[in-house]
């Protein structure tokens, strides 16, 4: 029988160096937190080799005592907390004790510090654990820490490290998350002696520029709510500008970012009838909350966090991040109203003035009161052009930013004039969401209304539908459907929602059912699922090569700008593209 024994610290301190530094990032990362908290203002990376050689960070905060650095480099040594209590109520990103000693375990460790009414600093030097005497040194205020030849005595994990270039990315990964968390504290970063960046304190937009580029900037939404324990601002791309990945994702709880899957699925669901498929949004996103309704202490890398009120931080950011994406075309971008975080969140959107209205059987857009007089179809004789023809004057951008219709193309595309230039509307994907929107309002509300069909109409189902509907019916009459089975395999159709009533009844009810299918009945029965309004409100767009009149396509653009969601159509995909003057210009080389 093996002997129990209790292992060497120096080994105990190497195994735990694998869970808090499994890489050159994350040394780097523990470095600059401890930089954070120790009030610093200016902060400087260099790094050699992709960080495998060198990593060094510099800063100007208050310093550690010379009696006290290699205190600061033990295990379980920390000046953030005093207690376990205090681990209910933490405000620092450090607060384990583990990292500097973990770091000094596999690396050759040098830890620089100057008090403000010193002199000059003290330096402390370790290798692979071996504290050397704590000796004077040149230094500036603030400490330095220098970590080289990471993992030179623990070969078997060293071999697993990455090239210089994707060490050297994982590195740049945890600056920008760092930076982009403090953007009123000043950064640079140097990789081999060259500078890659300088980032001076700064605001919000100018930071995300700096290291998000001005697109993302460009198509911002910027986002702010808070409750009695919580405030979440921060800046979310809108669905056009999106991402094939999700590096440009970046989730901060109290300063300190994290991956969380609550977060995670709430951005999500907010984005779910926006974004084109399998698209990610961009985001940097702040949630301040009381520390005692989050814990932290989940992993040792602290990425991760565990709310102690999931469902209401997850409703939170979803409801905000609806409410931002939700605005109108001609909505200003102001923040947004608080909401209680533990309450449930009242519906945001009342239904239209009843005289803005739906396209009718025959696609038949009516005039609502937003239309102006000025907007009716223009007199034409023939191919000529008359004076009667001229275009009318722009309406105000602010009034009506999508224009004035002059013309339909294919029997796809509206085309109108705004003080900009030309926009160009897909309609079918226009009145796509204008339809979903509609039966989203219906459907949270008082239900969606049926109506009956003059002339019942029936079809041959299959074992499935049959089946389908007749476990759900009660979902089916909240849909607004009304429907009855006739043996041996037939489906009889006696109403349809109002919204569509003028769809293709049959086609409409098979598609229903398959989605209640794919879905699966328990989520359809507890939610009306937007995939199955999207489903059915396709049904109800209008078509491609309807030809529609000028005052129906003015009627389409004016309900477009009042409605949430009308930049996209229910699957994600664009509803309308601006084409300035500007760039017609340079289409036809105009003034070069």
């Amino acid at each position: 029988m093996n002997d129990i024994r209790t292992l060497p610290d120096s080994v105990v301190n190497q195994i735990a160096a694998g869970e808090v530094v499994e890489r050159p990032a994350a040394a780097l990362k523990e470095a600059l937190e401890n930089s954070l908290d120790s009030g610093s203002t200016d902060i400087r990376v260099s790094i050699e080799d992709g960080g495998k050689k060198i990593i060094r960070v510099q800063d100007n905060g208050s310093g550690i005592h010379k009696t006290q650095l290699s205190l600061a480099i033990s295990r379980h040594a920390t000046s953030k907390i005093n207690s376990s209590e205090d681990l209910t109520n933490i405000r620092t990103l450090g607060f384990r004790g583990e990292a500097l000693s973990s770091i000094a375990a596999v690396s050759k460790l040098s830890v620089i510090s100057r008090l403000v009414e010193m002199e000059h600093g003290w330096c402390l030097k370790s290798t692979g654990g071996v504290v050397s005497d704590v000796v004077p040194c040149a230094s500036r205020v603030g400490t330095e820490v220098c970590i080289e030849d990471i993992y030179f005595n623990t070969p078997a994990r060293k071999k697993f490290l990455r090239s210089s270039t994707t060490e050297l990315a994982h590195c740049e990964e945890i600056f920008k998350r760092i930076a982009l968390s403090r953007p009123k504290i000043s950064f640079s970063f140097k990789h081999n002696e060259k500078q890659k960046w300088d980032l001076q304190h700064s605001d919000q937009d100018t930071r995300i520029n700096e290291i998000l580029g001005s697109t993302f900037l460009s198509g911002k939404i910027p986002i702010q709510a808070n409750t009695e324990n919580a405030l979440i601002s921060g800046a979310i791309s809108v669905p056009n500008i999106s991402s094939s990945n999700r590096e440009k994702q970046y989730f901060f709880v109290n300063g300190r970012f994290v991956r969380d899957k609550v977060v995670t699925h709430a951005i999500r669901q907010a984005y779910q009838d926006v974004l084109y498929q399998s698209r990610h949004p961009m985001y940097v996103i702040s949630l301040e909350i009381e520390p005692k309704l989050v814990d932290v202490n989940v992993h040792p890398a602290k990425t991760e966090v565990r709310f102690t009120e999931p469902r209401a931080v997850h409703q939170f950011i979803t409801k905000t991040l609806e409410l931002a994406l939700a605005r109108p075309i001609n909505a200003e971008l102001r923040p947004l109203a608080s909401e209680l975080l533990m309450e449930k969140i009242r519906p945001t959107f009342d239904s239209f003035n009843g005289s803005q209205q739906i396209i009718n059987t025959q696609n038949t857009l009516k005039f609502g009161r937003h239309i102006r007089d000025k907007n009716v179809a223009r007199p034409q004789t023939g191919n000529n052009i008359t004076a009667n023809d001229a275009s009318p004057n722009i309406i105000s951008s602010d009034d009506n930013p999508l224009g004035i219709a002059i013309a339909q193309i294919g029997g796809i595309y509206i085309l109108s004039e705004n003080i900009h230039g030309l926009i160009i509307v897909d309609m079918h994907a226009a009145h796509e969401r204008l339809v979903y929107e509609d039966l989203k309002r219906a459907s949270n509300s008082d239900g969606i209304k049926s109506q009956k069909l003059l002339i019942t109409e029936s079809f041959q189902a299959t074992e499935l539908q049959l089946d389908v509907a007749s476990n759900n019916k009660e979902t089916l009459e909240t849909l607004g459907f009304a429907i009855s089975l006739v043996p041996p395999d037939a489906i009889l159709i006696r109403g349809v929602p109002a919204f569509l009533k003028d769809a293709n009844a049959t086609n409409l009810v098979i598609d229903t059912l398959d989605e209640i299918s794919r879905n699966g009945v328990s989520n359809i029965s507890s939610e009306l699922h937007n995939d199955l309004l999207s489903t059915m409100a396709c049904h109800g767009a209008v078509r491609a090569n309807r030809r529609l009149t000028i005052p129906e396509m003015n009627a389409l653009l004016r309900r477009m700008e009042i409605t949430p969601r009308a930049n996209q159509c229910n699957h994600g995909r664009p509803t309308w593209h601006q084409i300035t003057i500007e760039a017609l210009d340079k289409i036809f080389m105009r003034g070069q």
